[in-house]
């Protein structure tokens, strides 16, 4: 998430010859911010040596450099010094409602706000005041967080003064499943289309019972529910027919077990009709 702009780059440029003068515009990108990648595109007119410069400011750490760019290659852009967040494991598997220590490190950084954000529906009330989300580096560089796992998920790592490392994958035991890891819906006859879906990347420990698949138009609503031991179940993919045609439908697929139904996963598609 660095901040990236280029001098001598322009969303104009003027023109001139014996019978005409005037300007050209086209659409330009002059500054942005990086990707997750790192990379950003930059384009425009080119008015004489193209200076690029990066800068990453989260309000704690500043950084900033410079670099004349070459057209037709890749300019690259490296800060003298940038922190990042270390953790002992990307993945943790624990028991409901347990309190899950998170220990970091910053090398050689002192003083870095560091944080931890459950996802959505991990309530942090049962763990009650033994839960610390936020805290700051030591004279080590180091910090101990603690998370209650009421739920499985990915539990973002978040910084000021350091790059983050991403996220902790909590696993937990006897909770509902995780979201399916996919979905594919494609027309596939007159108003009938085909869903396939991933299977959670954690099931809550207990087996799978049902997906629960619900397609929705407007008013217009049909549910198919593929239950376990079915041929459509273990090959994780079924067909919906009666869907009125040439209408846009939108898809949502729930994995359900035992302590309740994972969170939806959605995509819309158009239903063909006869041709």
């Amino acid at each position: 998430n660095a901040r990236v702009e280029s001098t001598s780059l322009s969303k104009a440029r003027s023109f001139q010859s014996n019978r005409f003068w005037g300007t050209v515009n086209r659409e330009s990108t002059l500054l942005g911010v990086t990707d997750e990648n790192g990379e950003l595109v930059l384009s425009g007119f080119e008015l004489g040596d193209v200076l690029v410069s990066a800068t990453y400011d989260d309000g704690y750490l500043y950084q900033s450099t410079g670099d004349v760019a070459a057209l037709t290659d890749i300019t690259t852009l490296q800060l003298d010094y940038m922190p990042i967040i270390e953790i002992e494991s990307e993945q943790e598997l624990a028991a409901l409602n347990a309190l899950v220590e998170v220990p970091m490190m910053v090398a050689a950084s002192p003083g870095v706000r560091v944080g931890i954000q459950p996802p959505s529906g991990a309530s942090q009330k049962p763990c009650k005041k033994r839960v610390i989300l936020s805290s700051k580096t030591d004279s080590n560089g180091q910090a101990l967080l603690k998370v209650c796992a009421s739920a499985s998920g990915d539990y973002q790592i978040t910084s000021a003064g350091a790059v983050s490392a991403g996220a902790l994958t909590i696993h937990v035991n006897n909770t509902r499943p995780m979201p399916v890891t996919s979905l594919d819906v494609r027309p596939s006859s007159s108003g009938t289309i085909t869903v396939a879906w991933g299977e959670p990347e954690f099931a809550g420990g207990v087996p799978i019972k049902t997906y629960n698949l619900v397609a929705k138009s407007g008013k217009q609503s049909k549910k198919v529910t593929v239950r376990a031991g079915t041929i459509s179940f273990t090959n994780m993919s079924v067909d919906i027919g009666g869907l009125t045609p040439d209408t846009v439908w939108t898809i949502s697929v729930a994995a359900v077990n035992k302590f309740g139904a994972s969170a939806n996963v959605q995509e819309s598609v158009i239903v063909r009709g006869i041709r």
